[in-house]
């Protein structure tokens, strides 16, 4: 290292107006200065001193242009960076005026930001409901569905039933017709069997020559009707009606003896109680209360009293049947 020792230090140019959106800052400029140590003098000290004078004389009308020319640079420097500073200050005006147009715009933009928000949370809110709703009626939709489509398979079980029940019937009513037309077969049979049992009955052959009567034969004509008297047996009531009836005929319709017809001693007629009333199968009432209203009591004719009296029903007696004559 030379016998020259070098020192730093550090200057700072702060500027007249500075931006306050520009943070404070310091420049420093480092320099380097120089220390000259001298020695001491010597025995050959006059010599040096004036060879330094010489020097220095020199250095001196040297340093003197040179400070000039340096002091007019610094001039020129001091007010390039007075003019730097002032531009940037006006700079910084313009910046701020414009700093502020922008900070105006974006609050107007925050706010209708913020007005946009607002609506679009009330959009969003309106549109939950909405969804809600729409979520209960999709439901309700759904359980109508499933209900409609429950009643649709129970209505296509019930119309496979249907053509099922629609088939069957019309295999019965196939059927039936053929019933219908072996019944009317069979019934022009009986009609001609009947018409030929209808001659037999009422036109006996007597010696190969037949005479028709009014009453059948074994039957008993007597005024207007035609009678027949069962007594081989006794049988009840109900019993002695299902037997006139395959007879096509009835009971006995009157309430006394006819003459010349019988001499049992008691026989069924066609009354019996119904309803709290003495009715004739025919059903008229008979208007005589003198007998006693009993149910499951019907009437008998008494021959010795030749009057009706009331009795069970379910006893057995003698019966007569009666029906209309043949017209000749």
């Amino acid at each position: 290292m030379t016998d020259e020792e070098i020192t730093y230090a550090s200057v700072t140019f702060k500027a007249r107006k500075q931006s306050k959106f520009t943070a404070e800052r310091e420049e420093t400029v480092y320099d380097e200065v120089k220390v000259n140590h001298k020695n001491p003098p010597g025995p050959n000290g006059a010599l040096l001193q004036e060879k330094n004078e010489g020097e220095k004389s020199r250095l001196s009308q040297l340093f003197h242009p040179c400070c000039g020319i340096l002091y007019g640079f610094l001039i020129m420097a001091v007010i390039g960076l007075f003019v730097y500073f002032s531009l940037c200050s006006y700079g910084g005006t313009d910046e701020l005026i414009e700093l502020k147009t922008n900070q105006t715009k974006l609050l107007e933009n925050s706010q209708n930001q913020t007005r946009l928000q607002n609506a679009l949370l009330s959009d969003y809110e309106n549109l939950r409901k909405d969804h809600r709703n729409l979520t209960a009626l999709w439901s309700n939709l759904m359980d109508s569905f499933m209900d409609l489509q429950t009643k649709l398979q129970n209505i296509s079980a019930q119309n496979l039933q249907l053509v099922t029940q629609n088939e069957d019937l019309k295999t019965e009513t196939v059927n039936l017709r053929q019933q219908k037309d072996n019944m009317e077969a069979e019934w022009n049979k009986l009609n001609d069997s009947r018409a030929q049992w209808s001659v037999d009955a009422y036109c006996p052959k007597d010696k190969k020559k037949r005479e028709c009567k009014a009453c059948q034969k074994n039957w008993t004509h007597l005024q207007t009707k035609c009678y027949k008297v069962n007594q081989e047996k006794m049988i009840t009531w109900r019993q002695a009606q299902q037997d006139c009836q395959s007879k096509n005929s009835q009971l006995l319709l009157l309430n006394k003896v006819p003459k010349k017809i019988t001499s049992v001693e008691q026989f069924w007629i066609g009354l019996s109680v119904e309803n709290g009333k003495w009715r004739w199968i025919n059903g008229s009432t008979l208007l005589d209360l003198s007998k006693p209203l009993v149910d499951g009591h019907c009437a008998a004719v008494s021959v010795k009293d030749n009057a009706w009296k009331s009795v069970d029903c379910n006893g057995k007696s003698y019966w007569i049947c009666e029906k209309e004559p043949l017209s000749l």
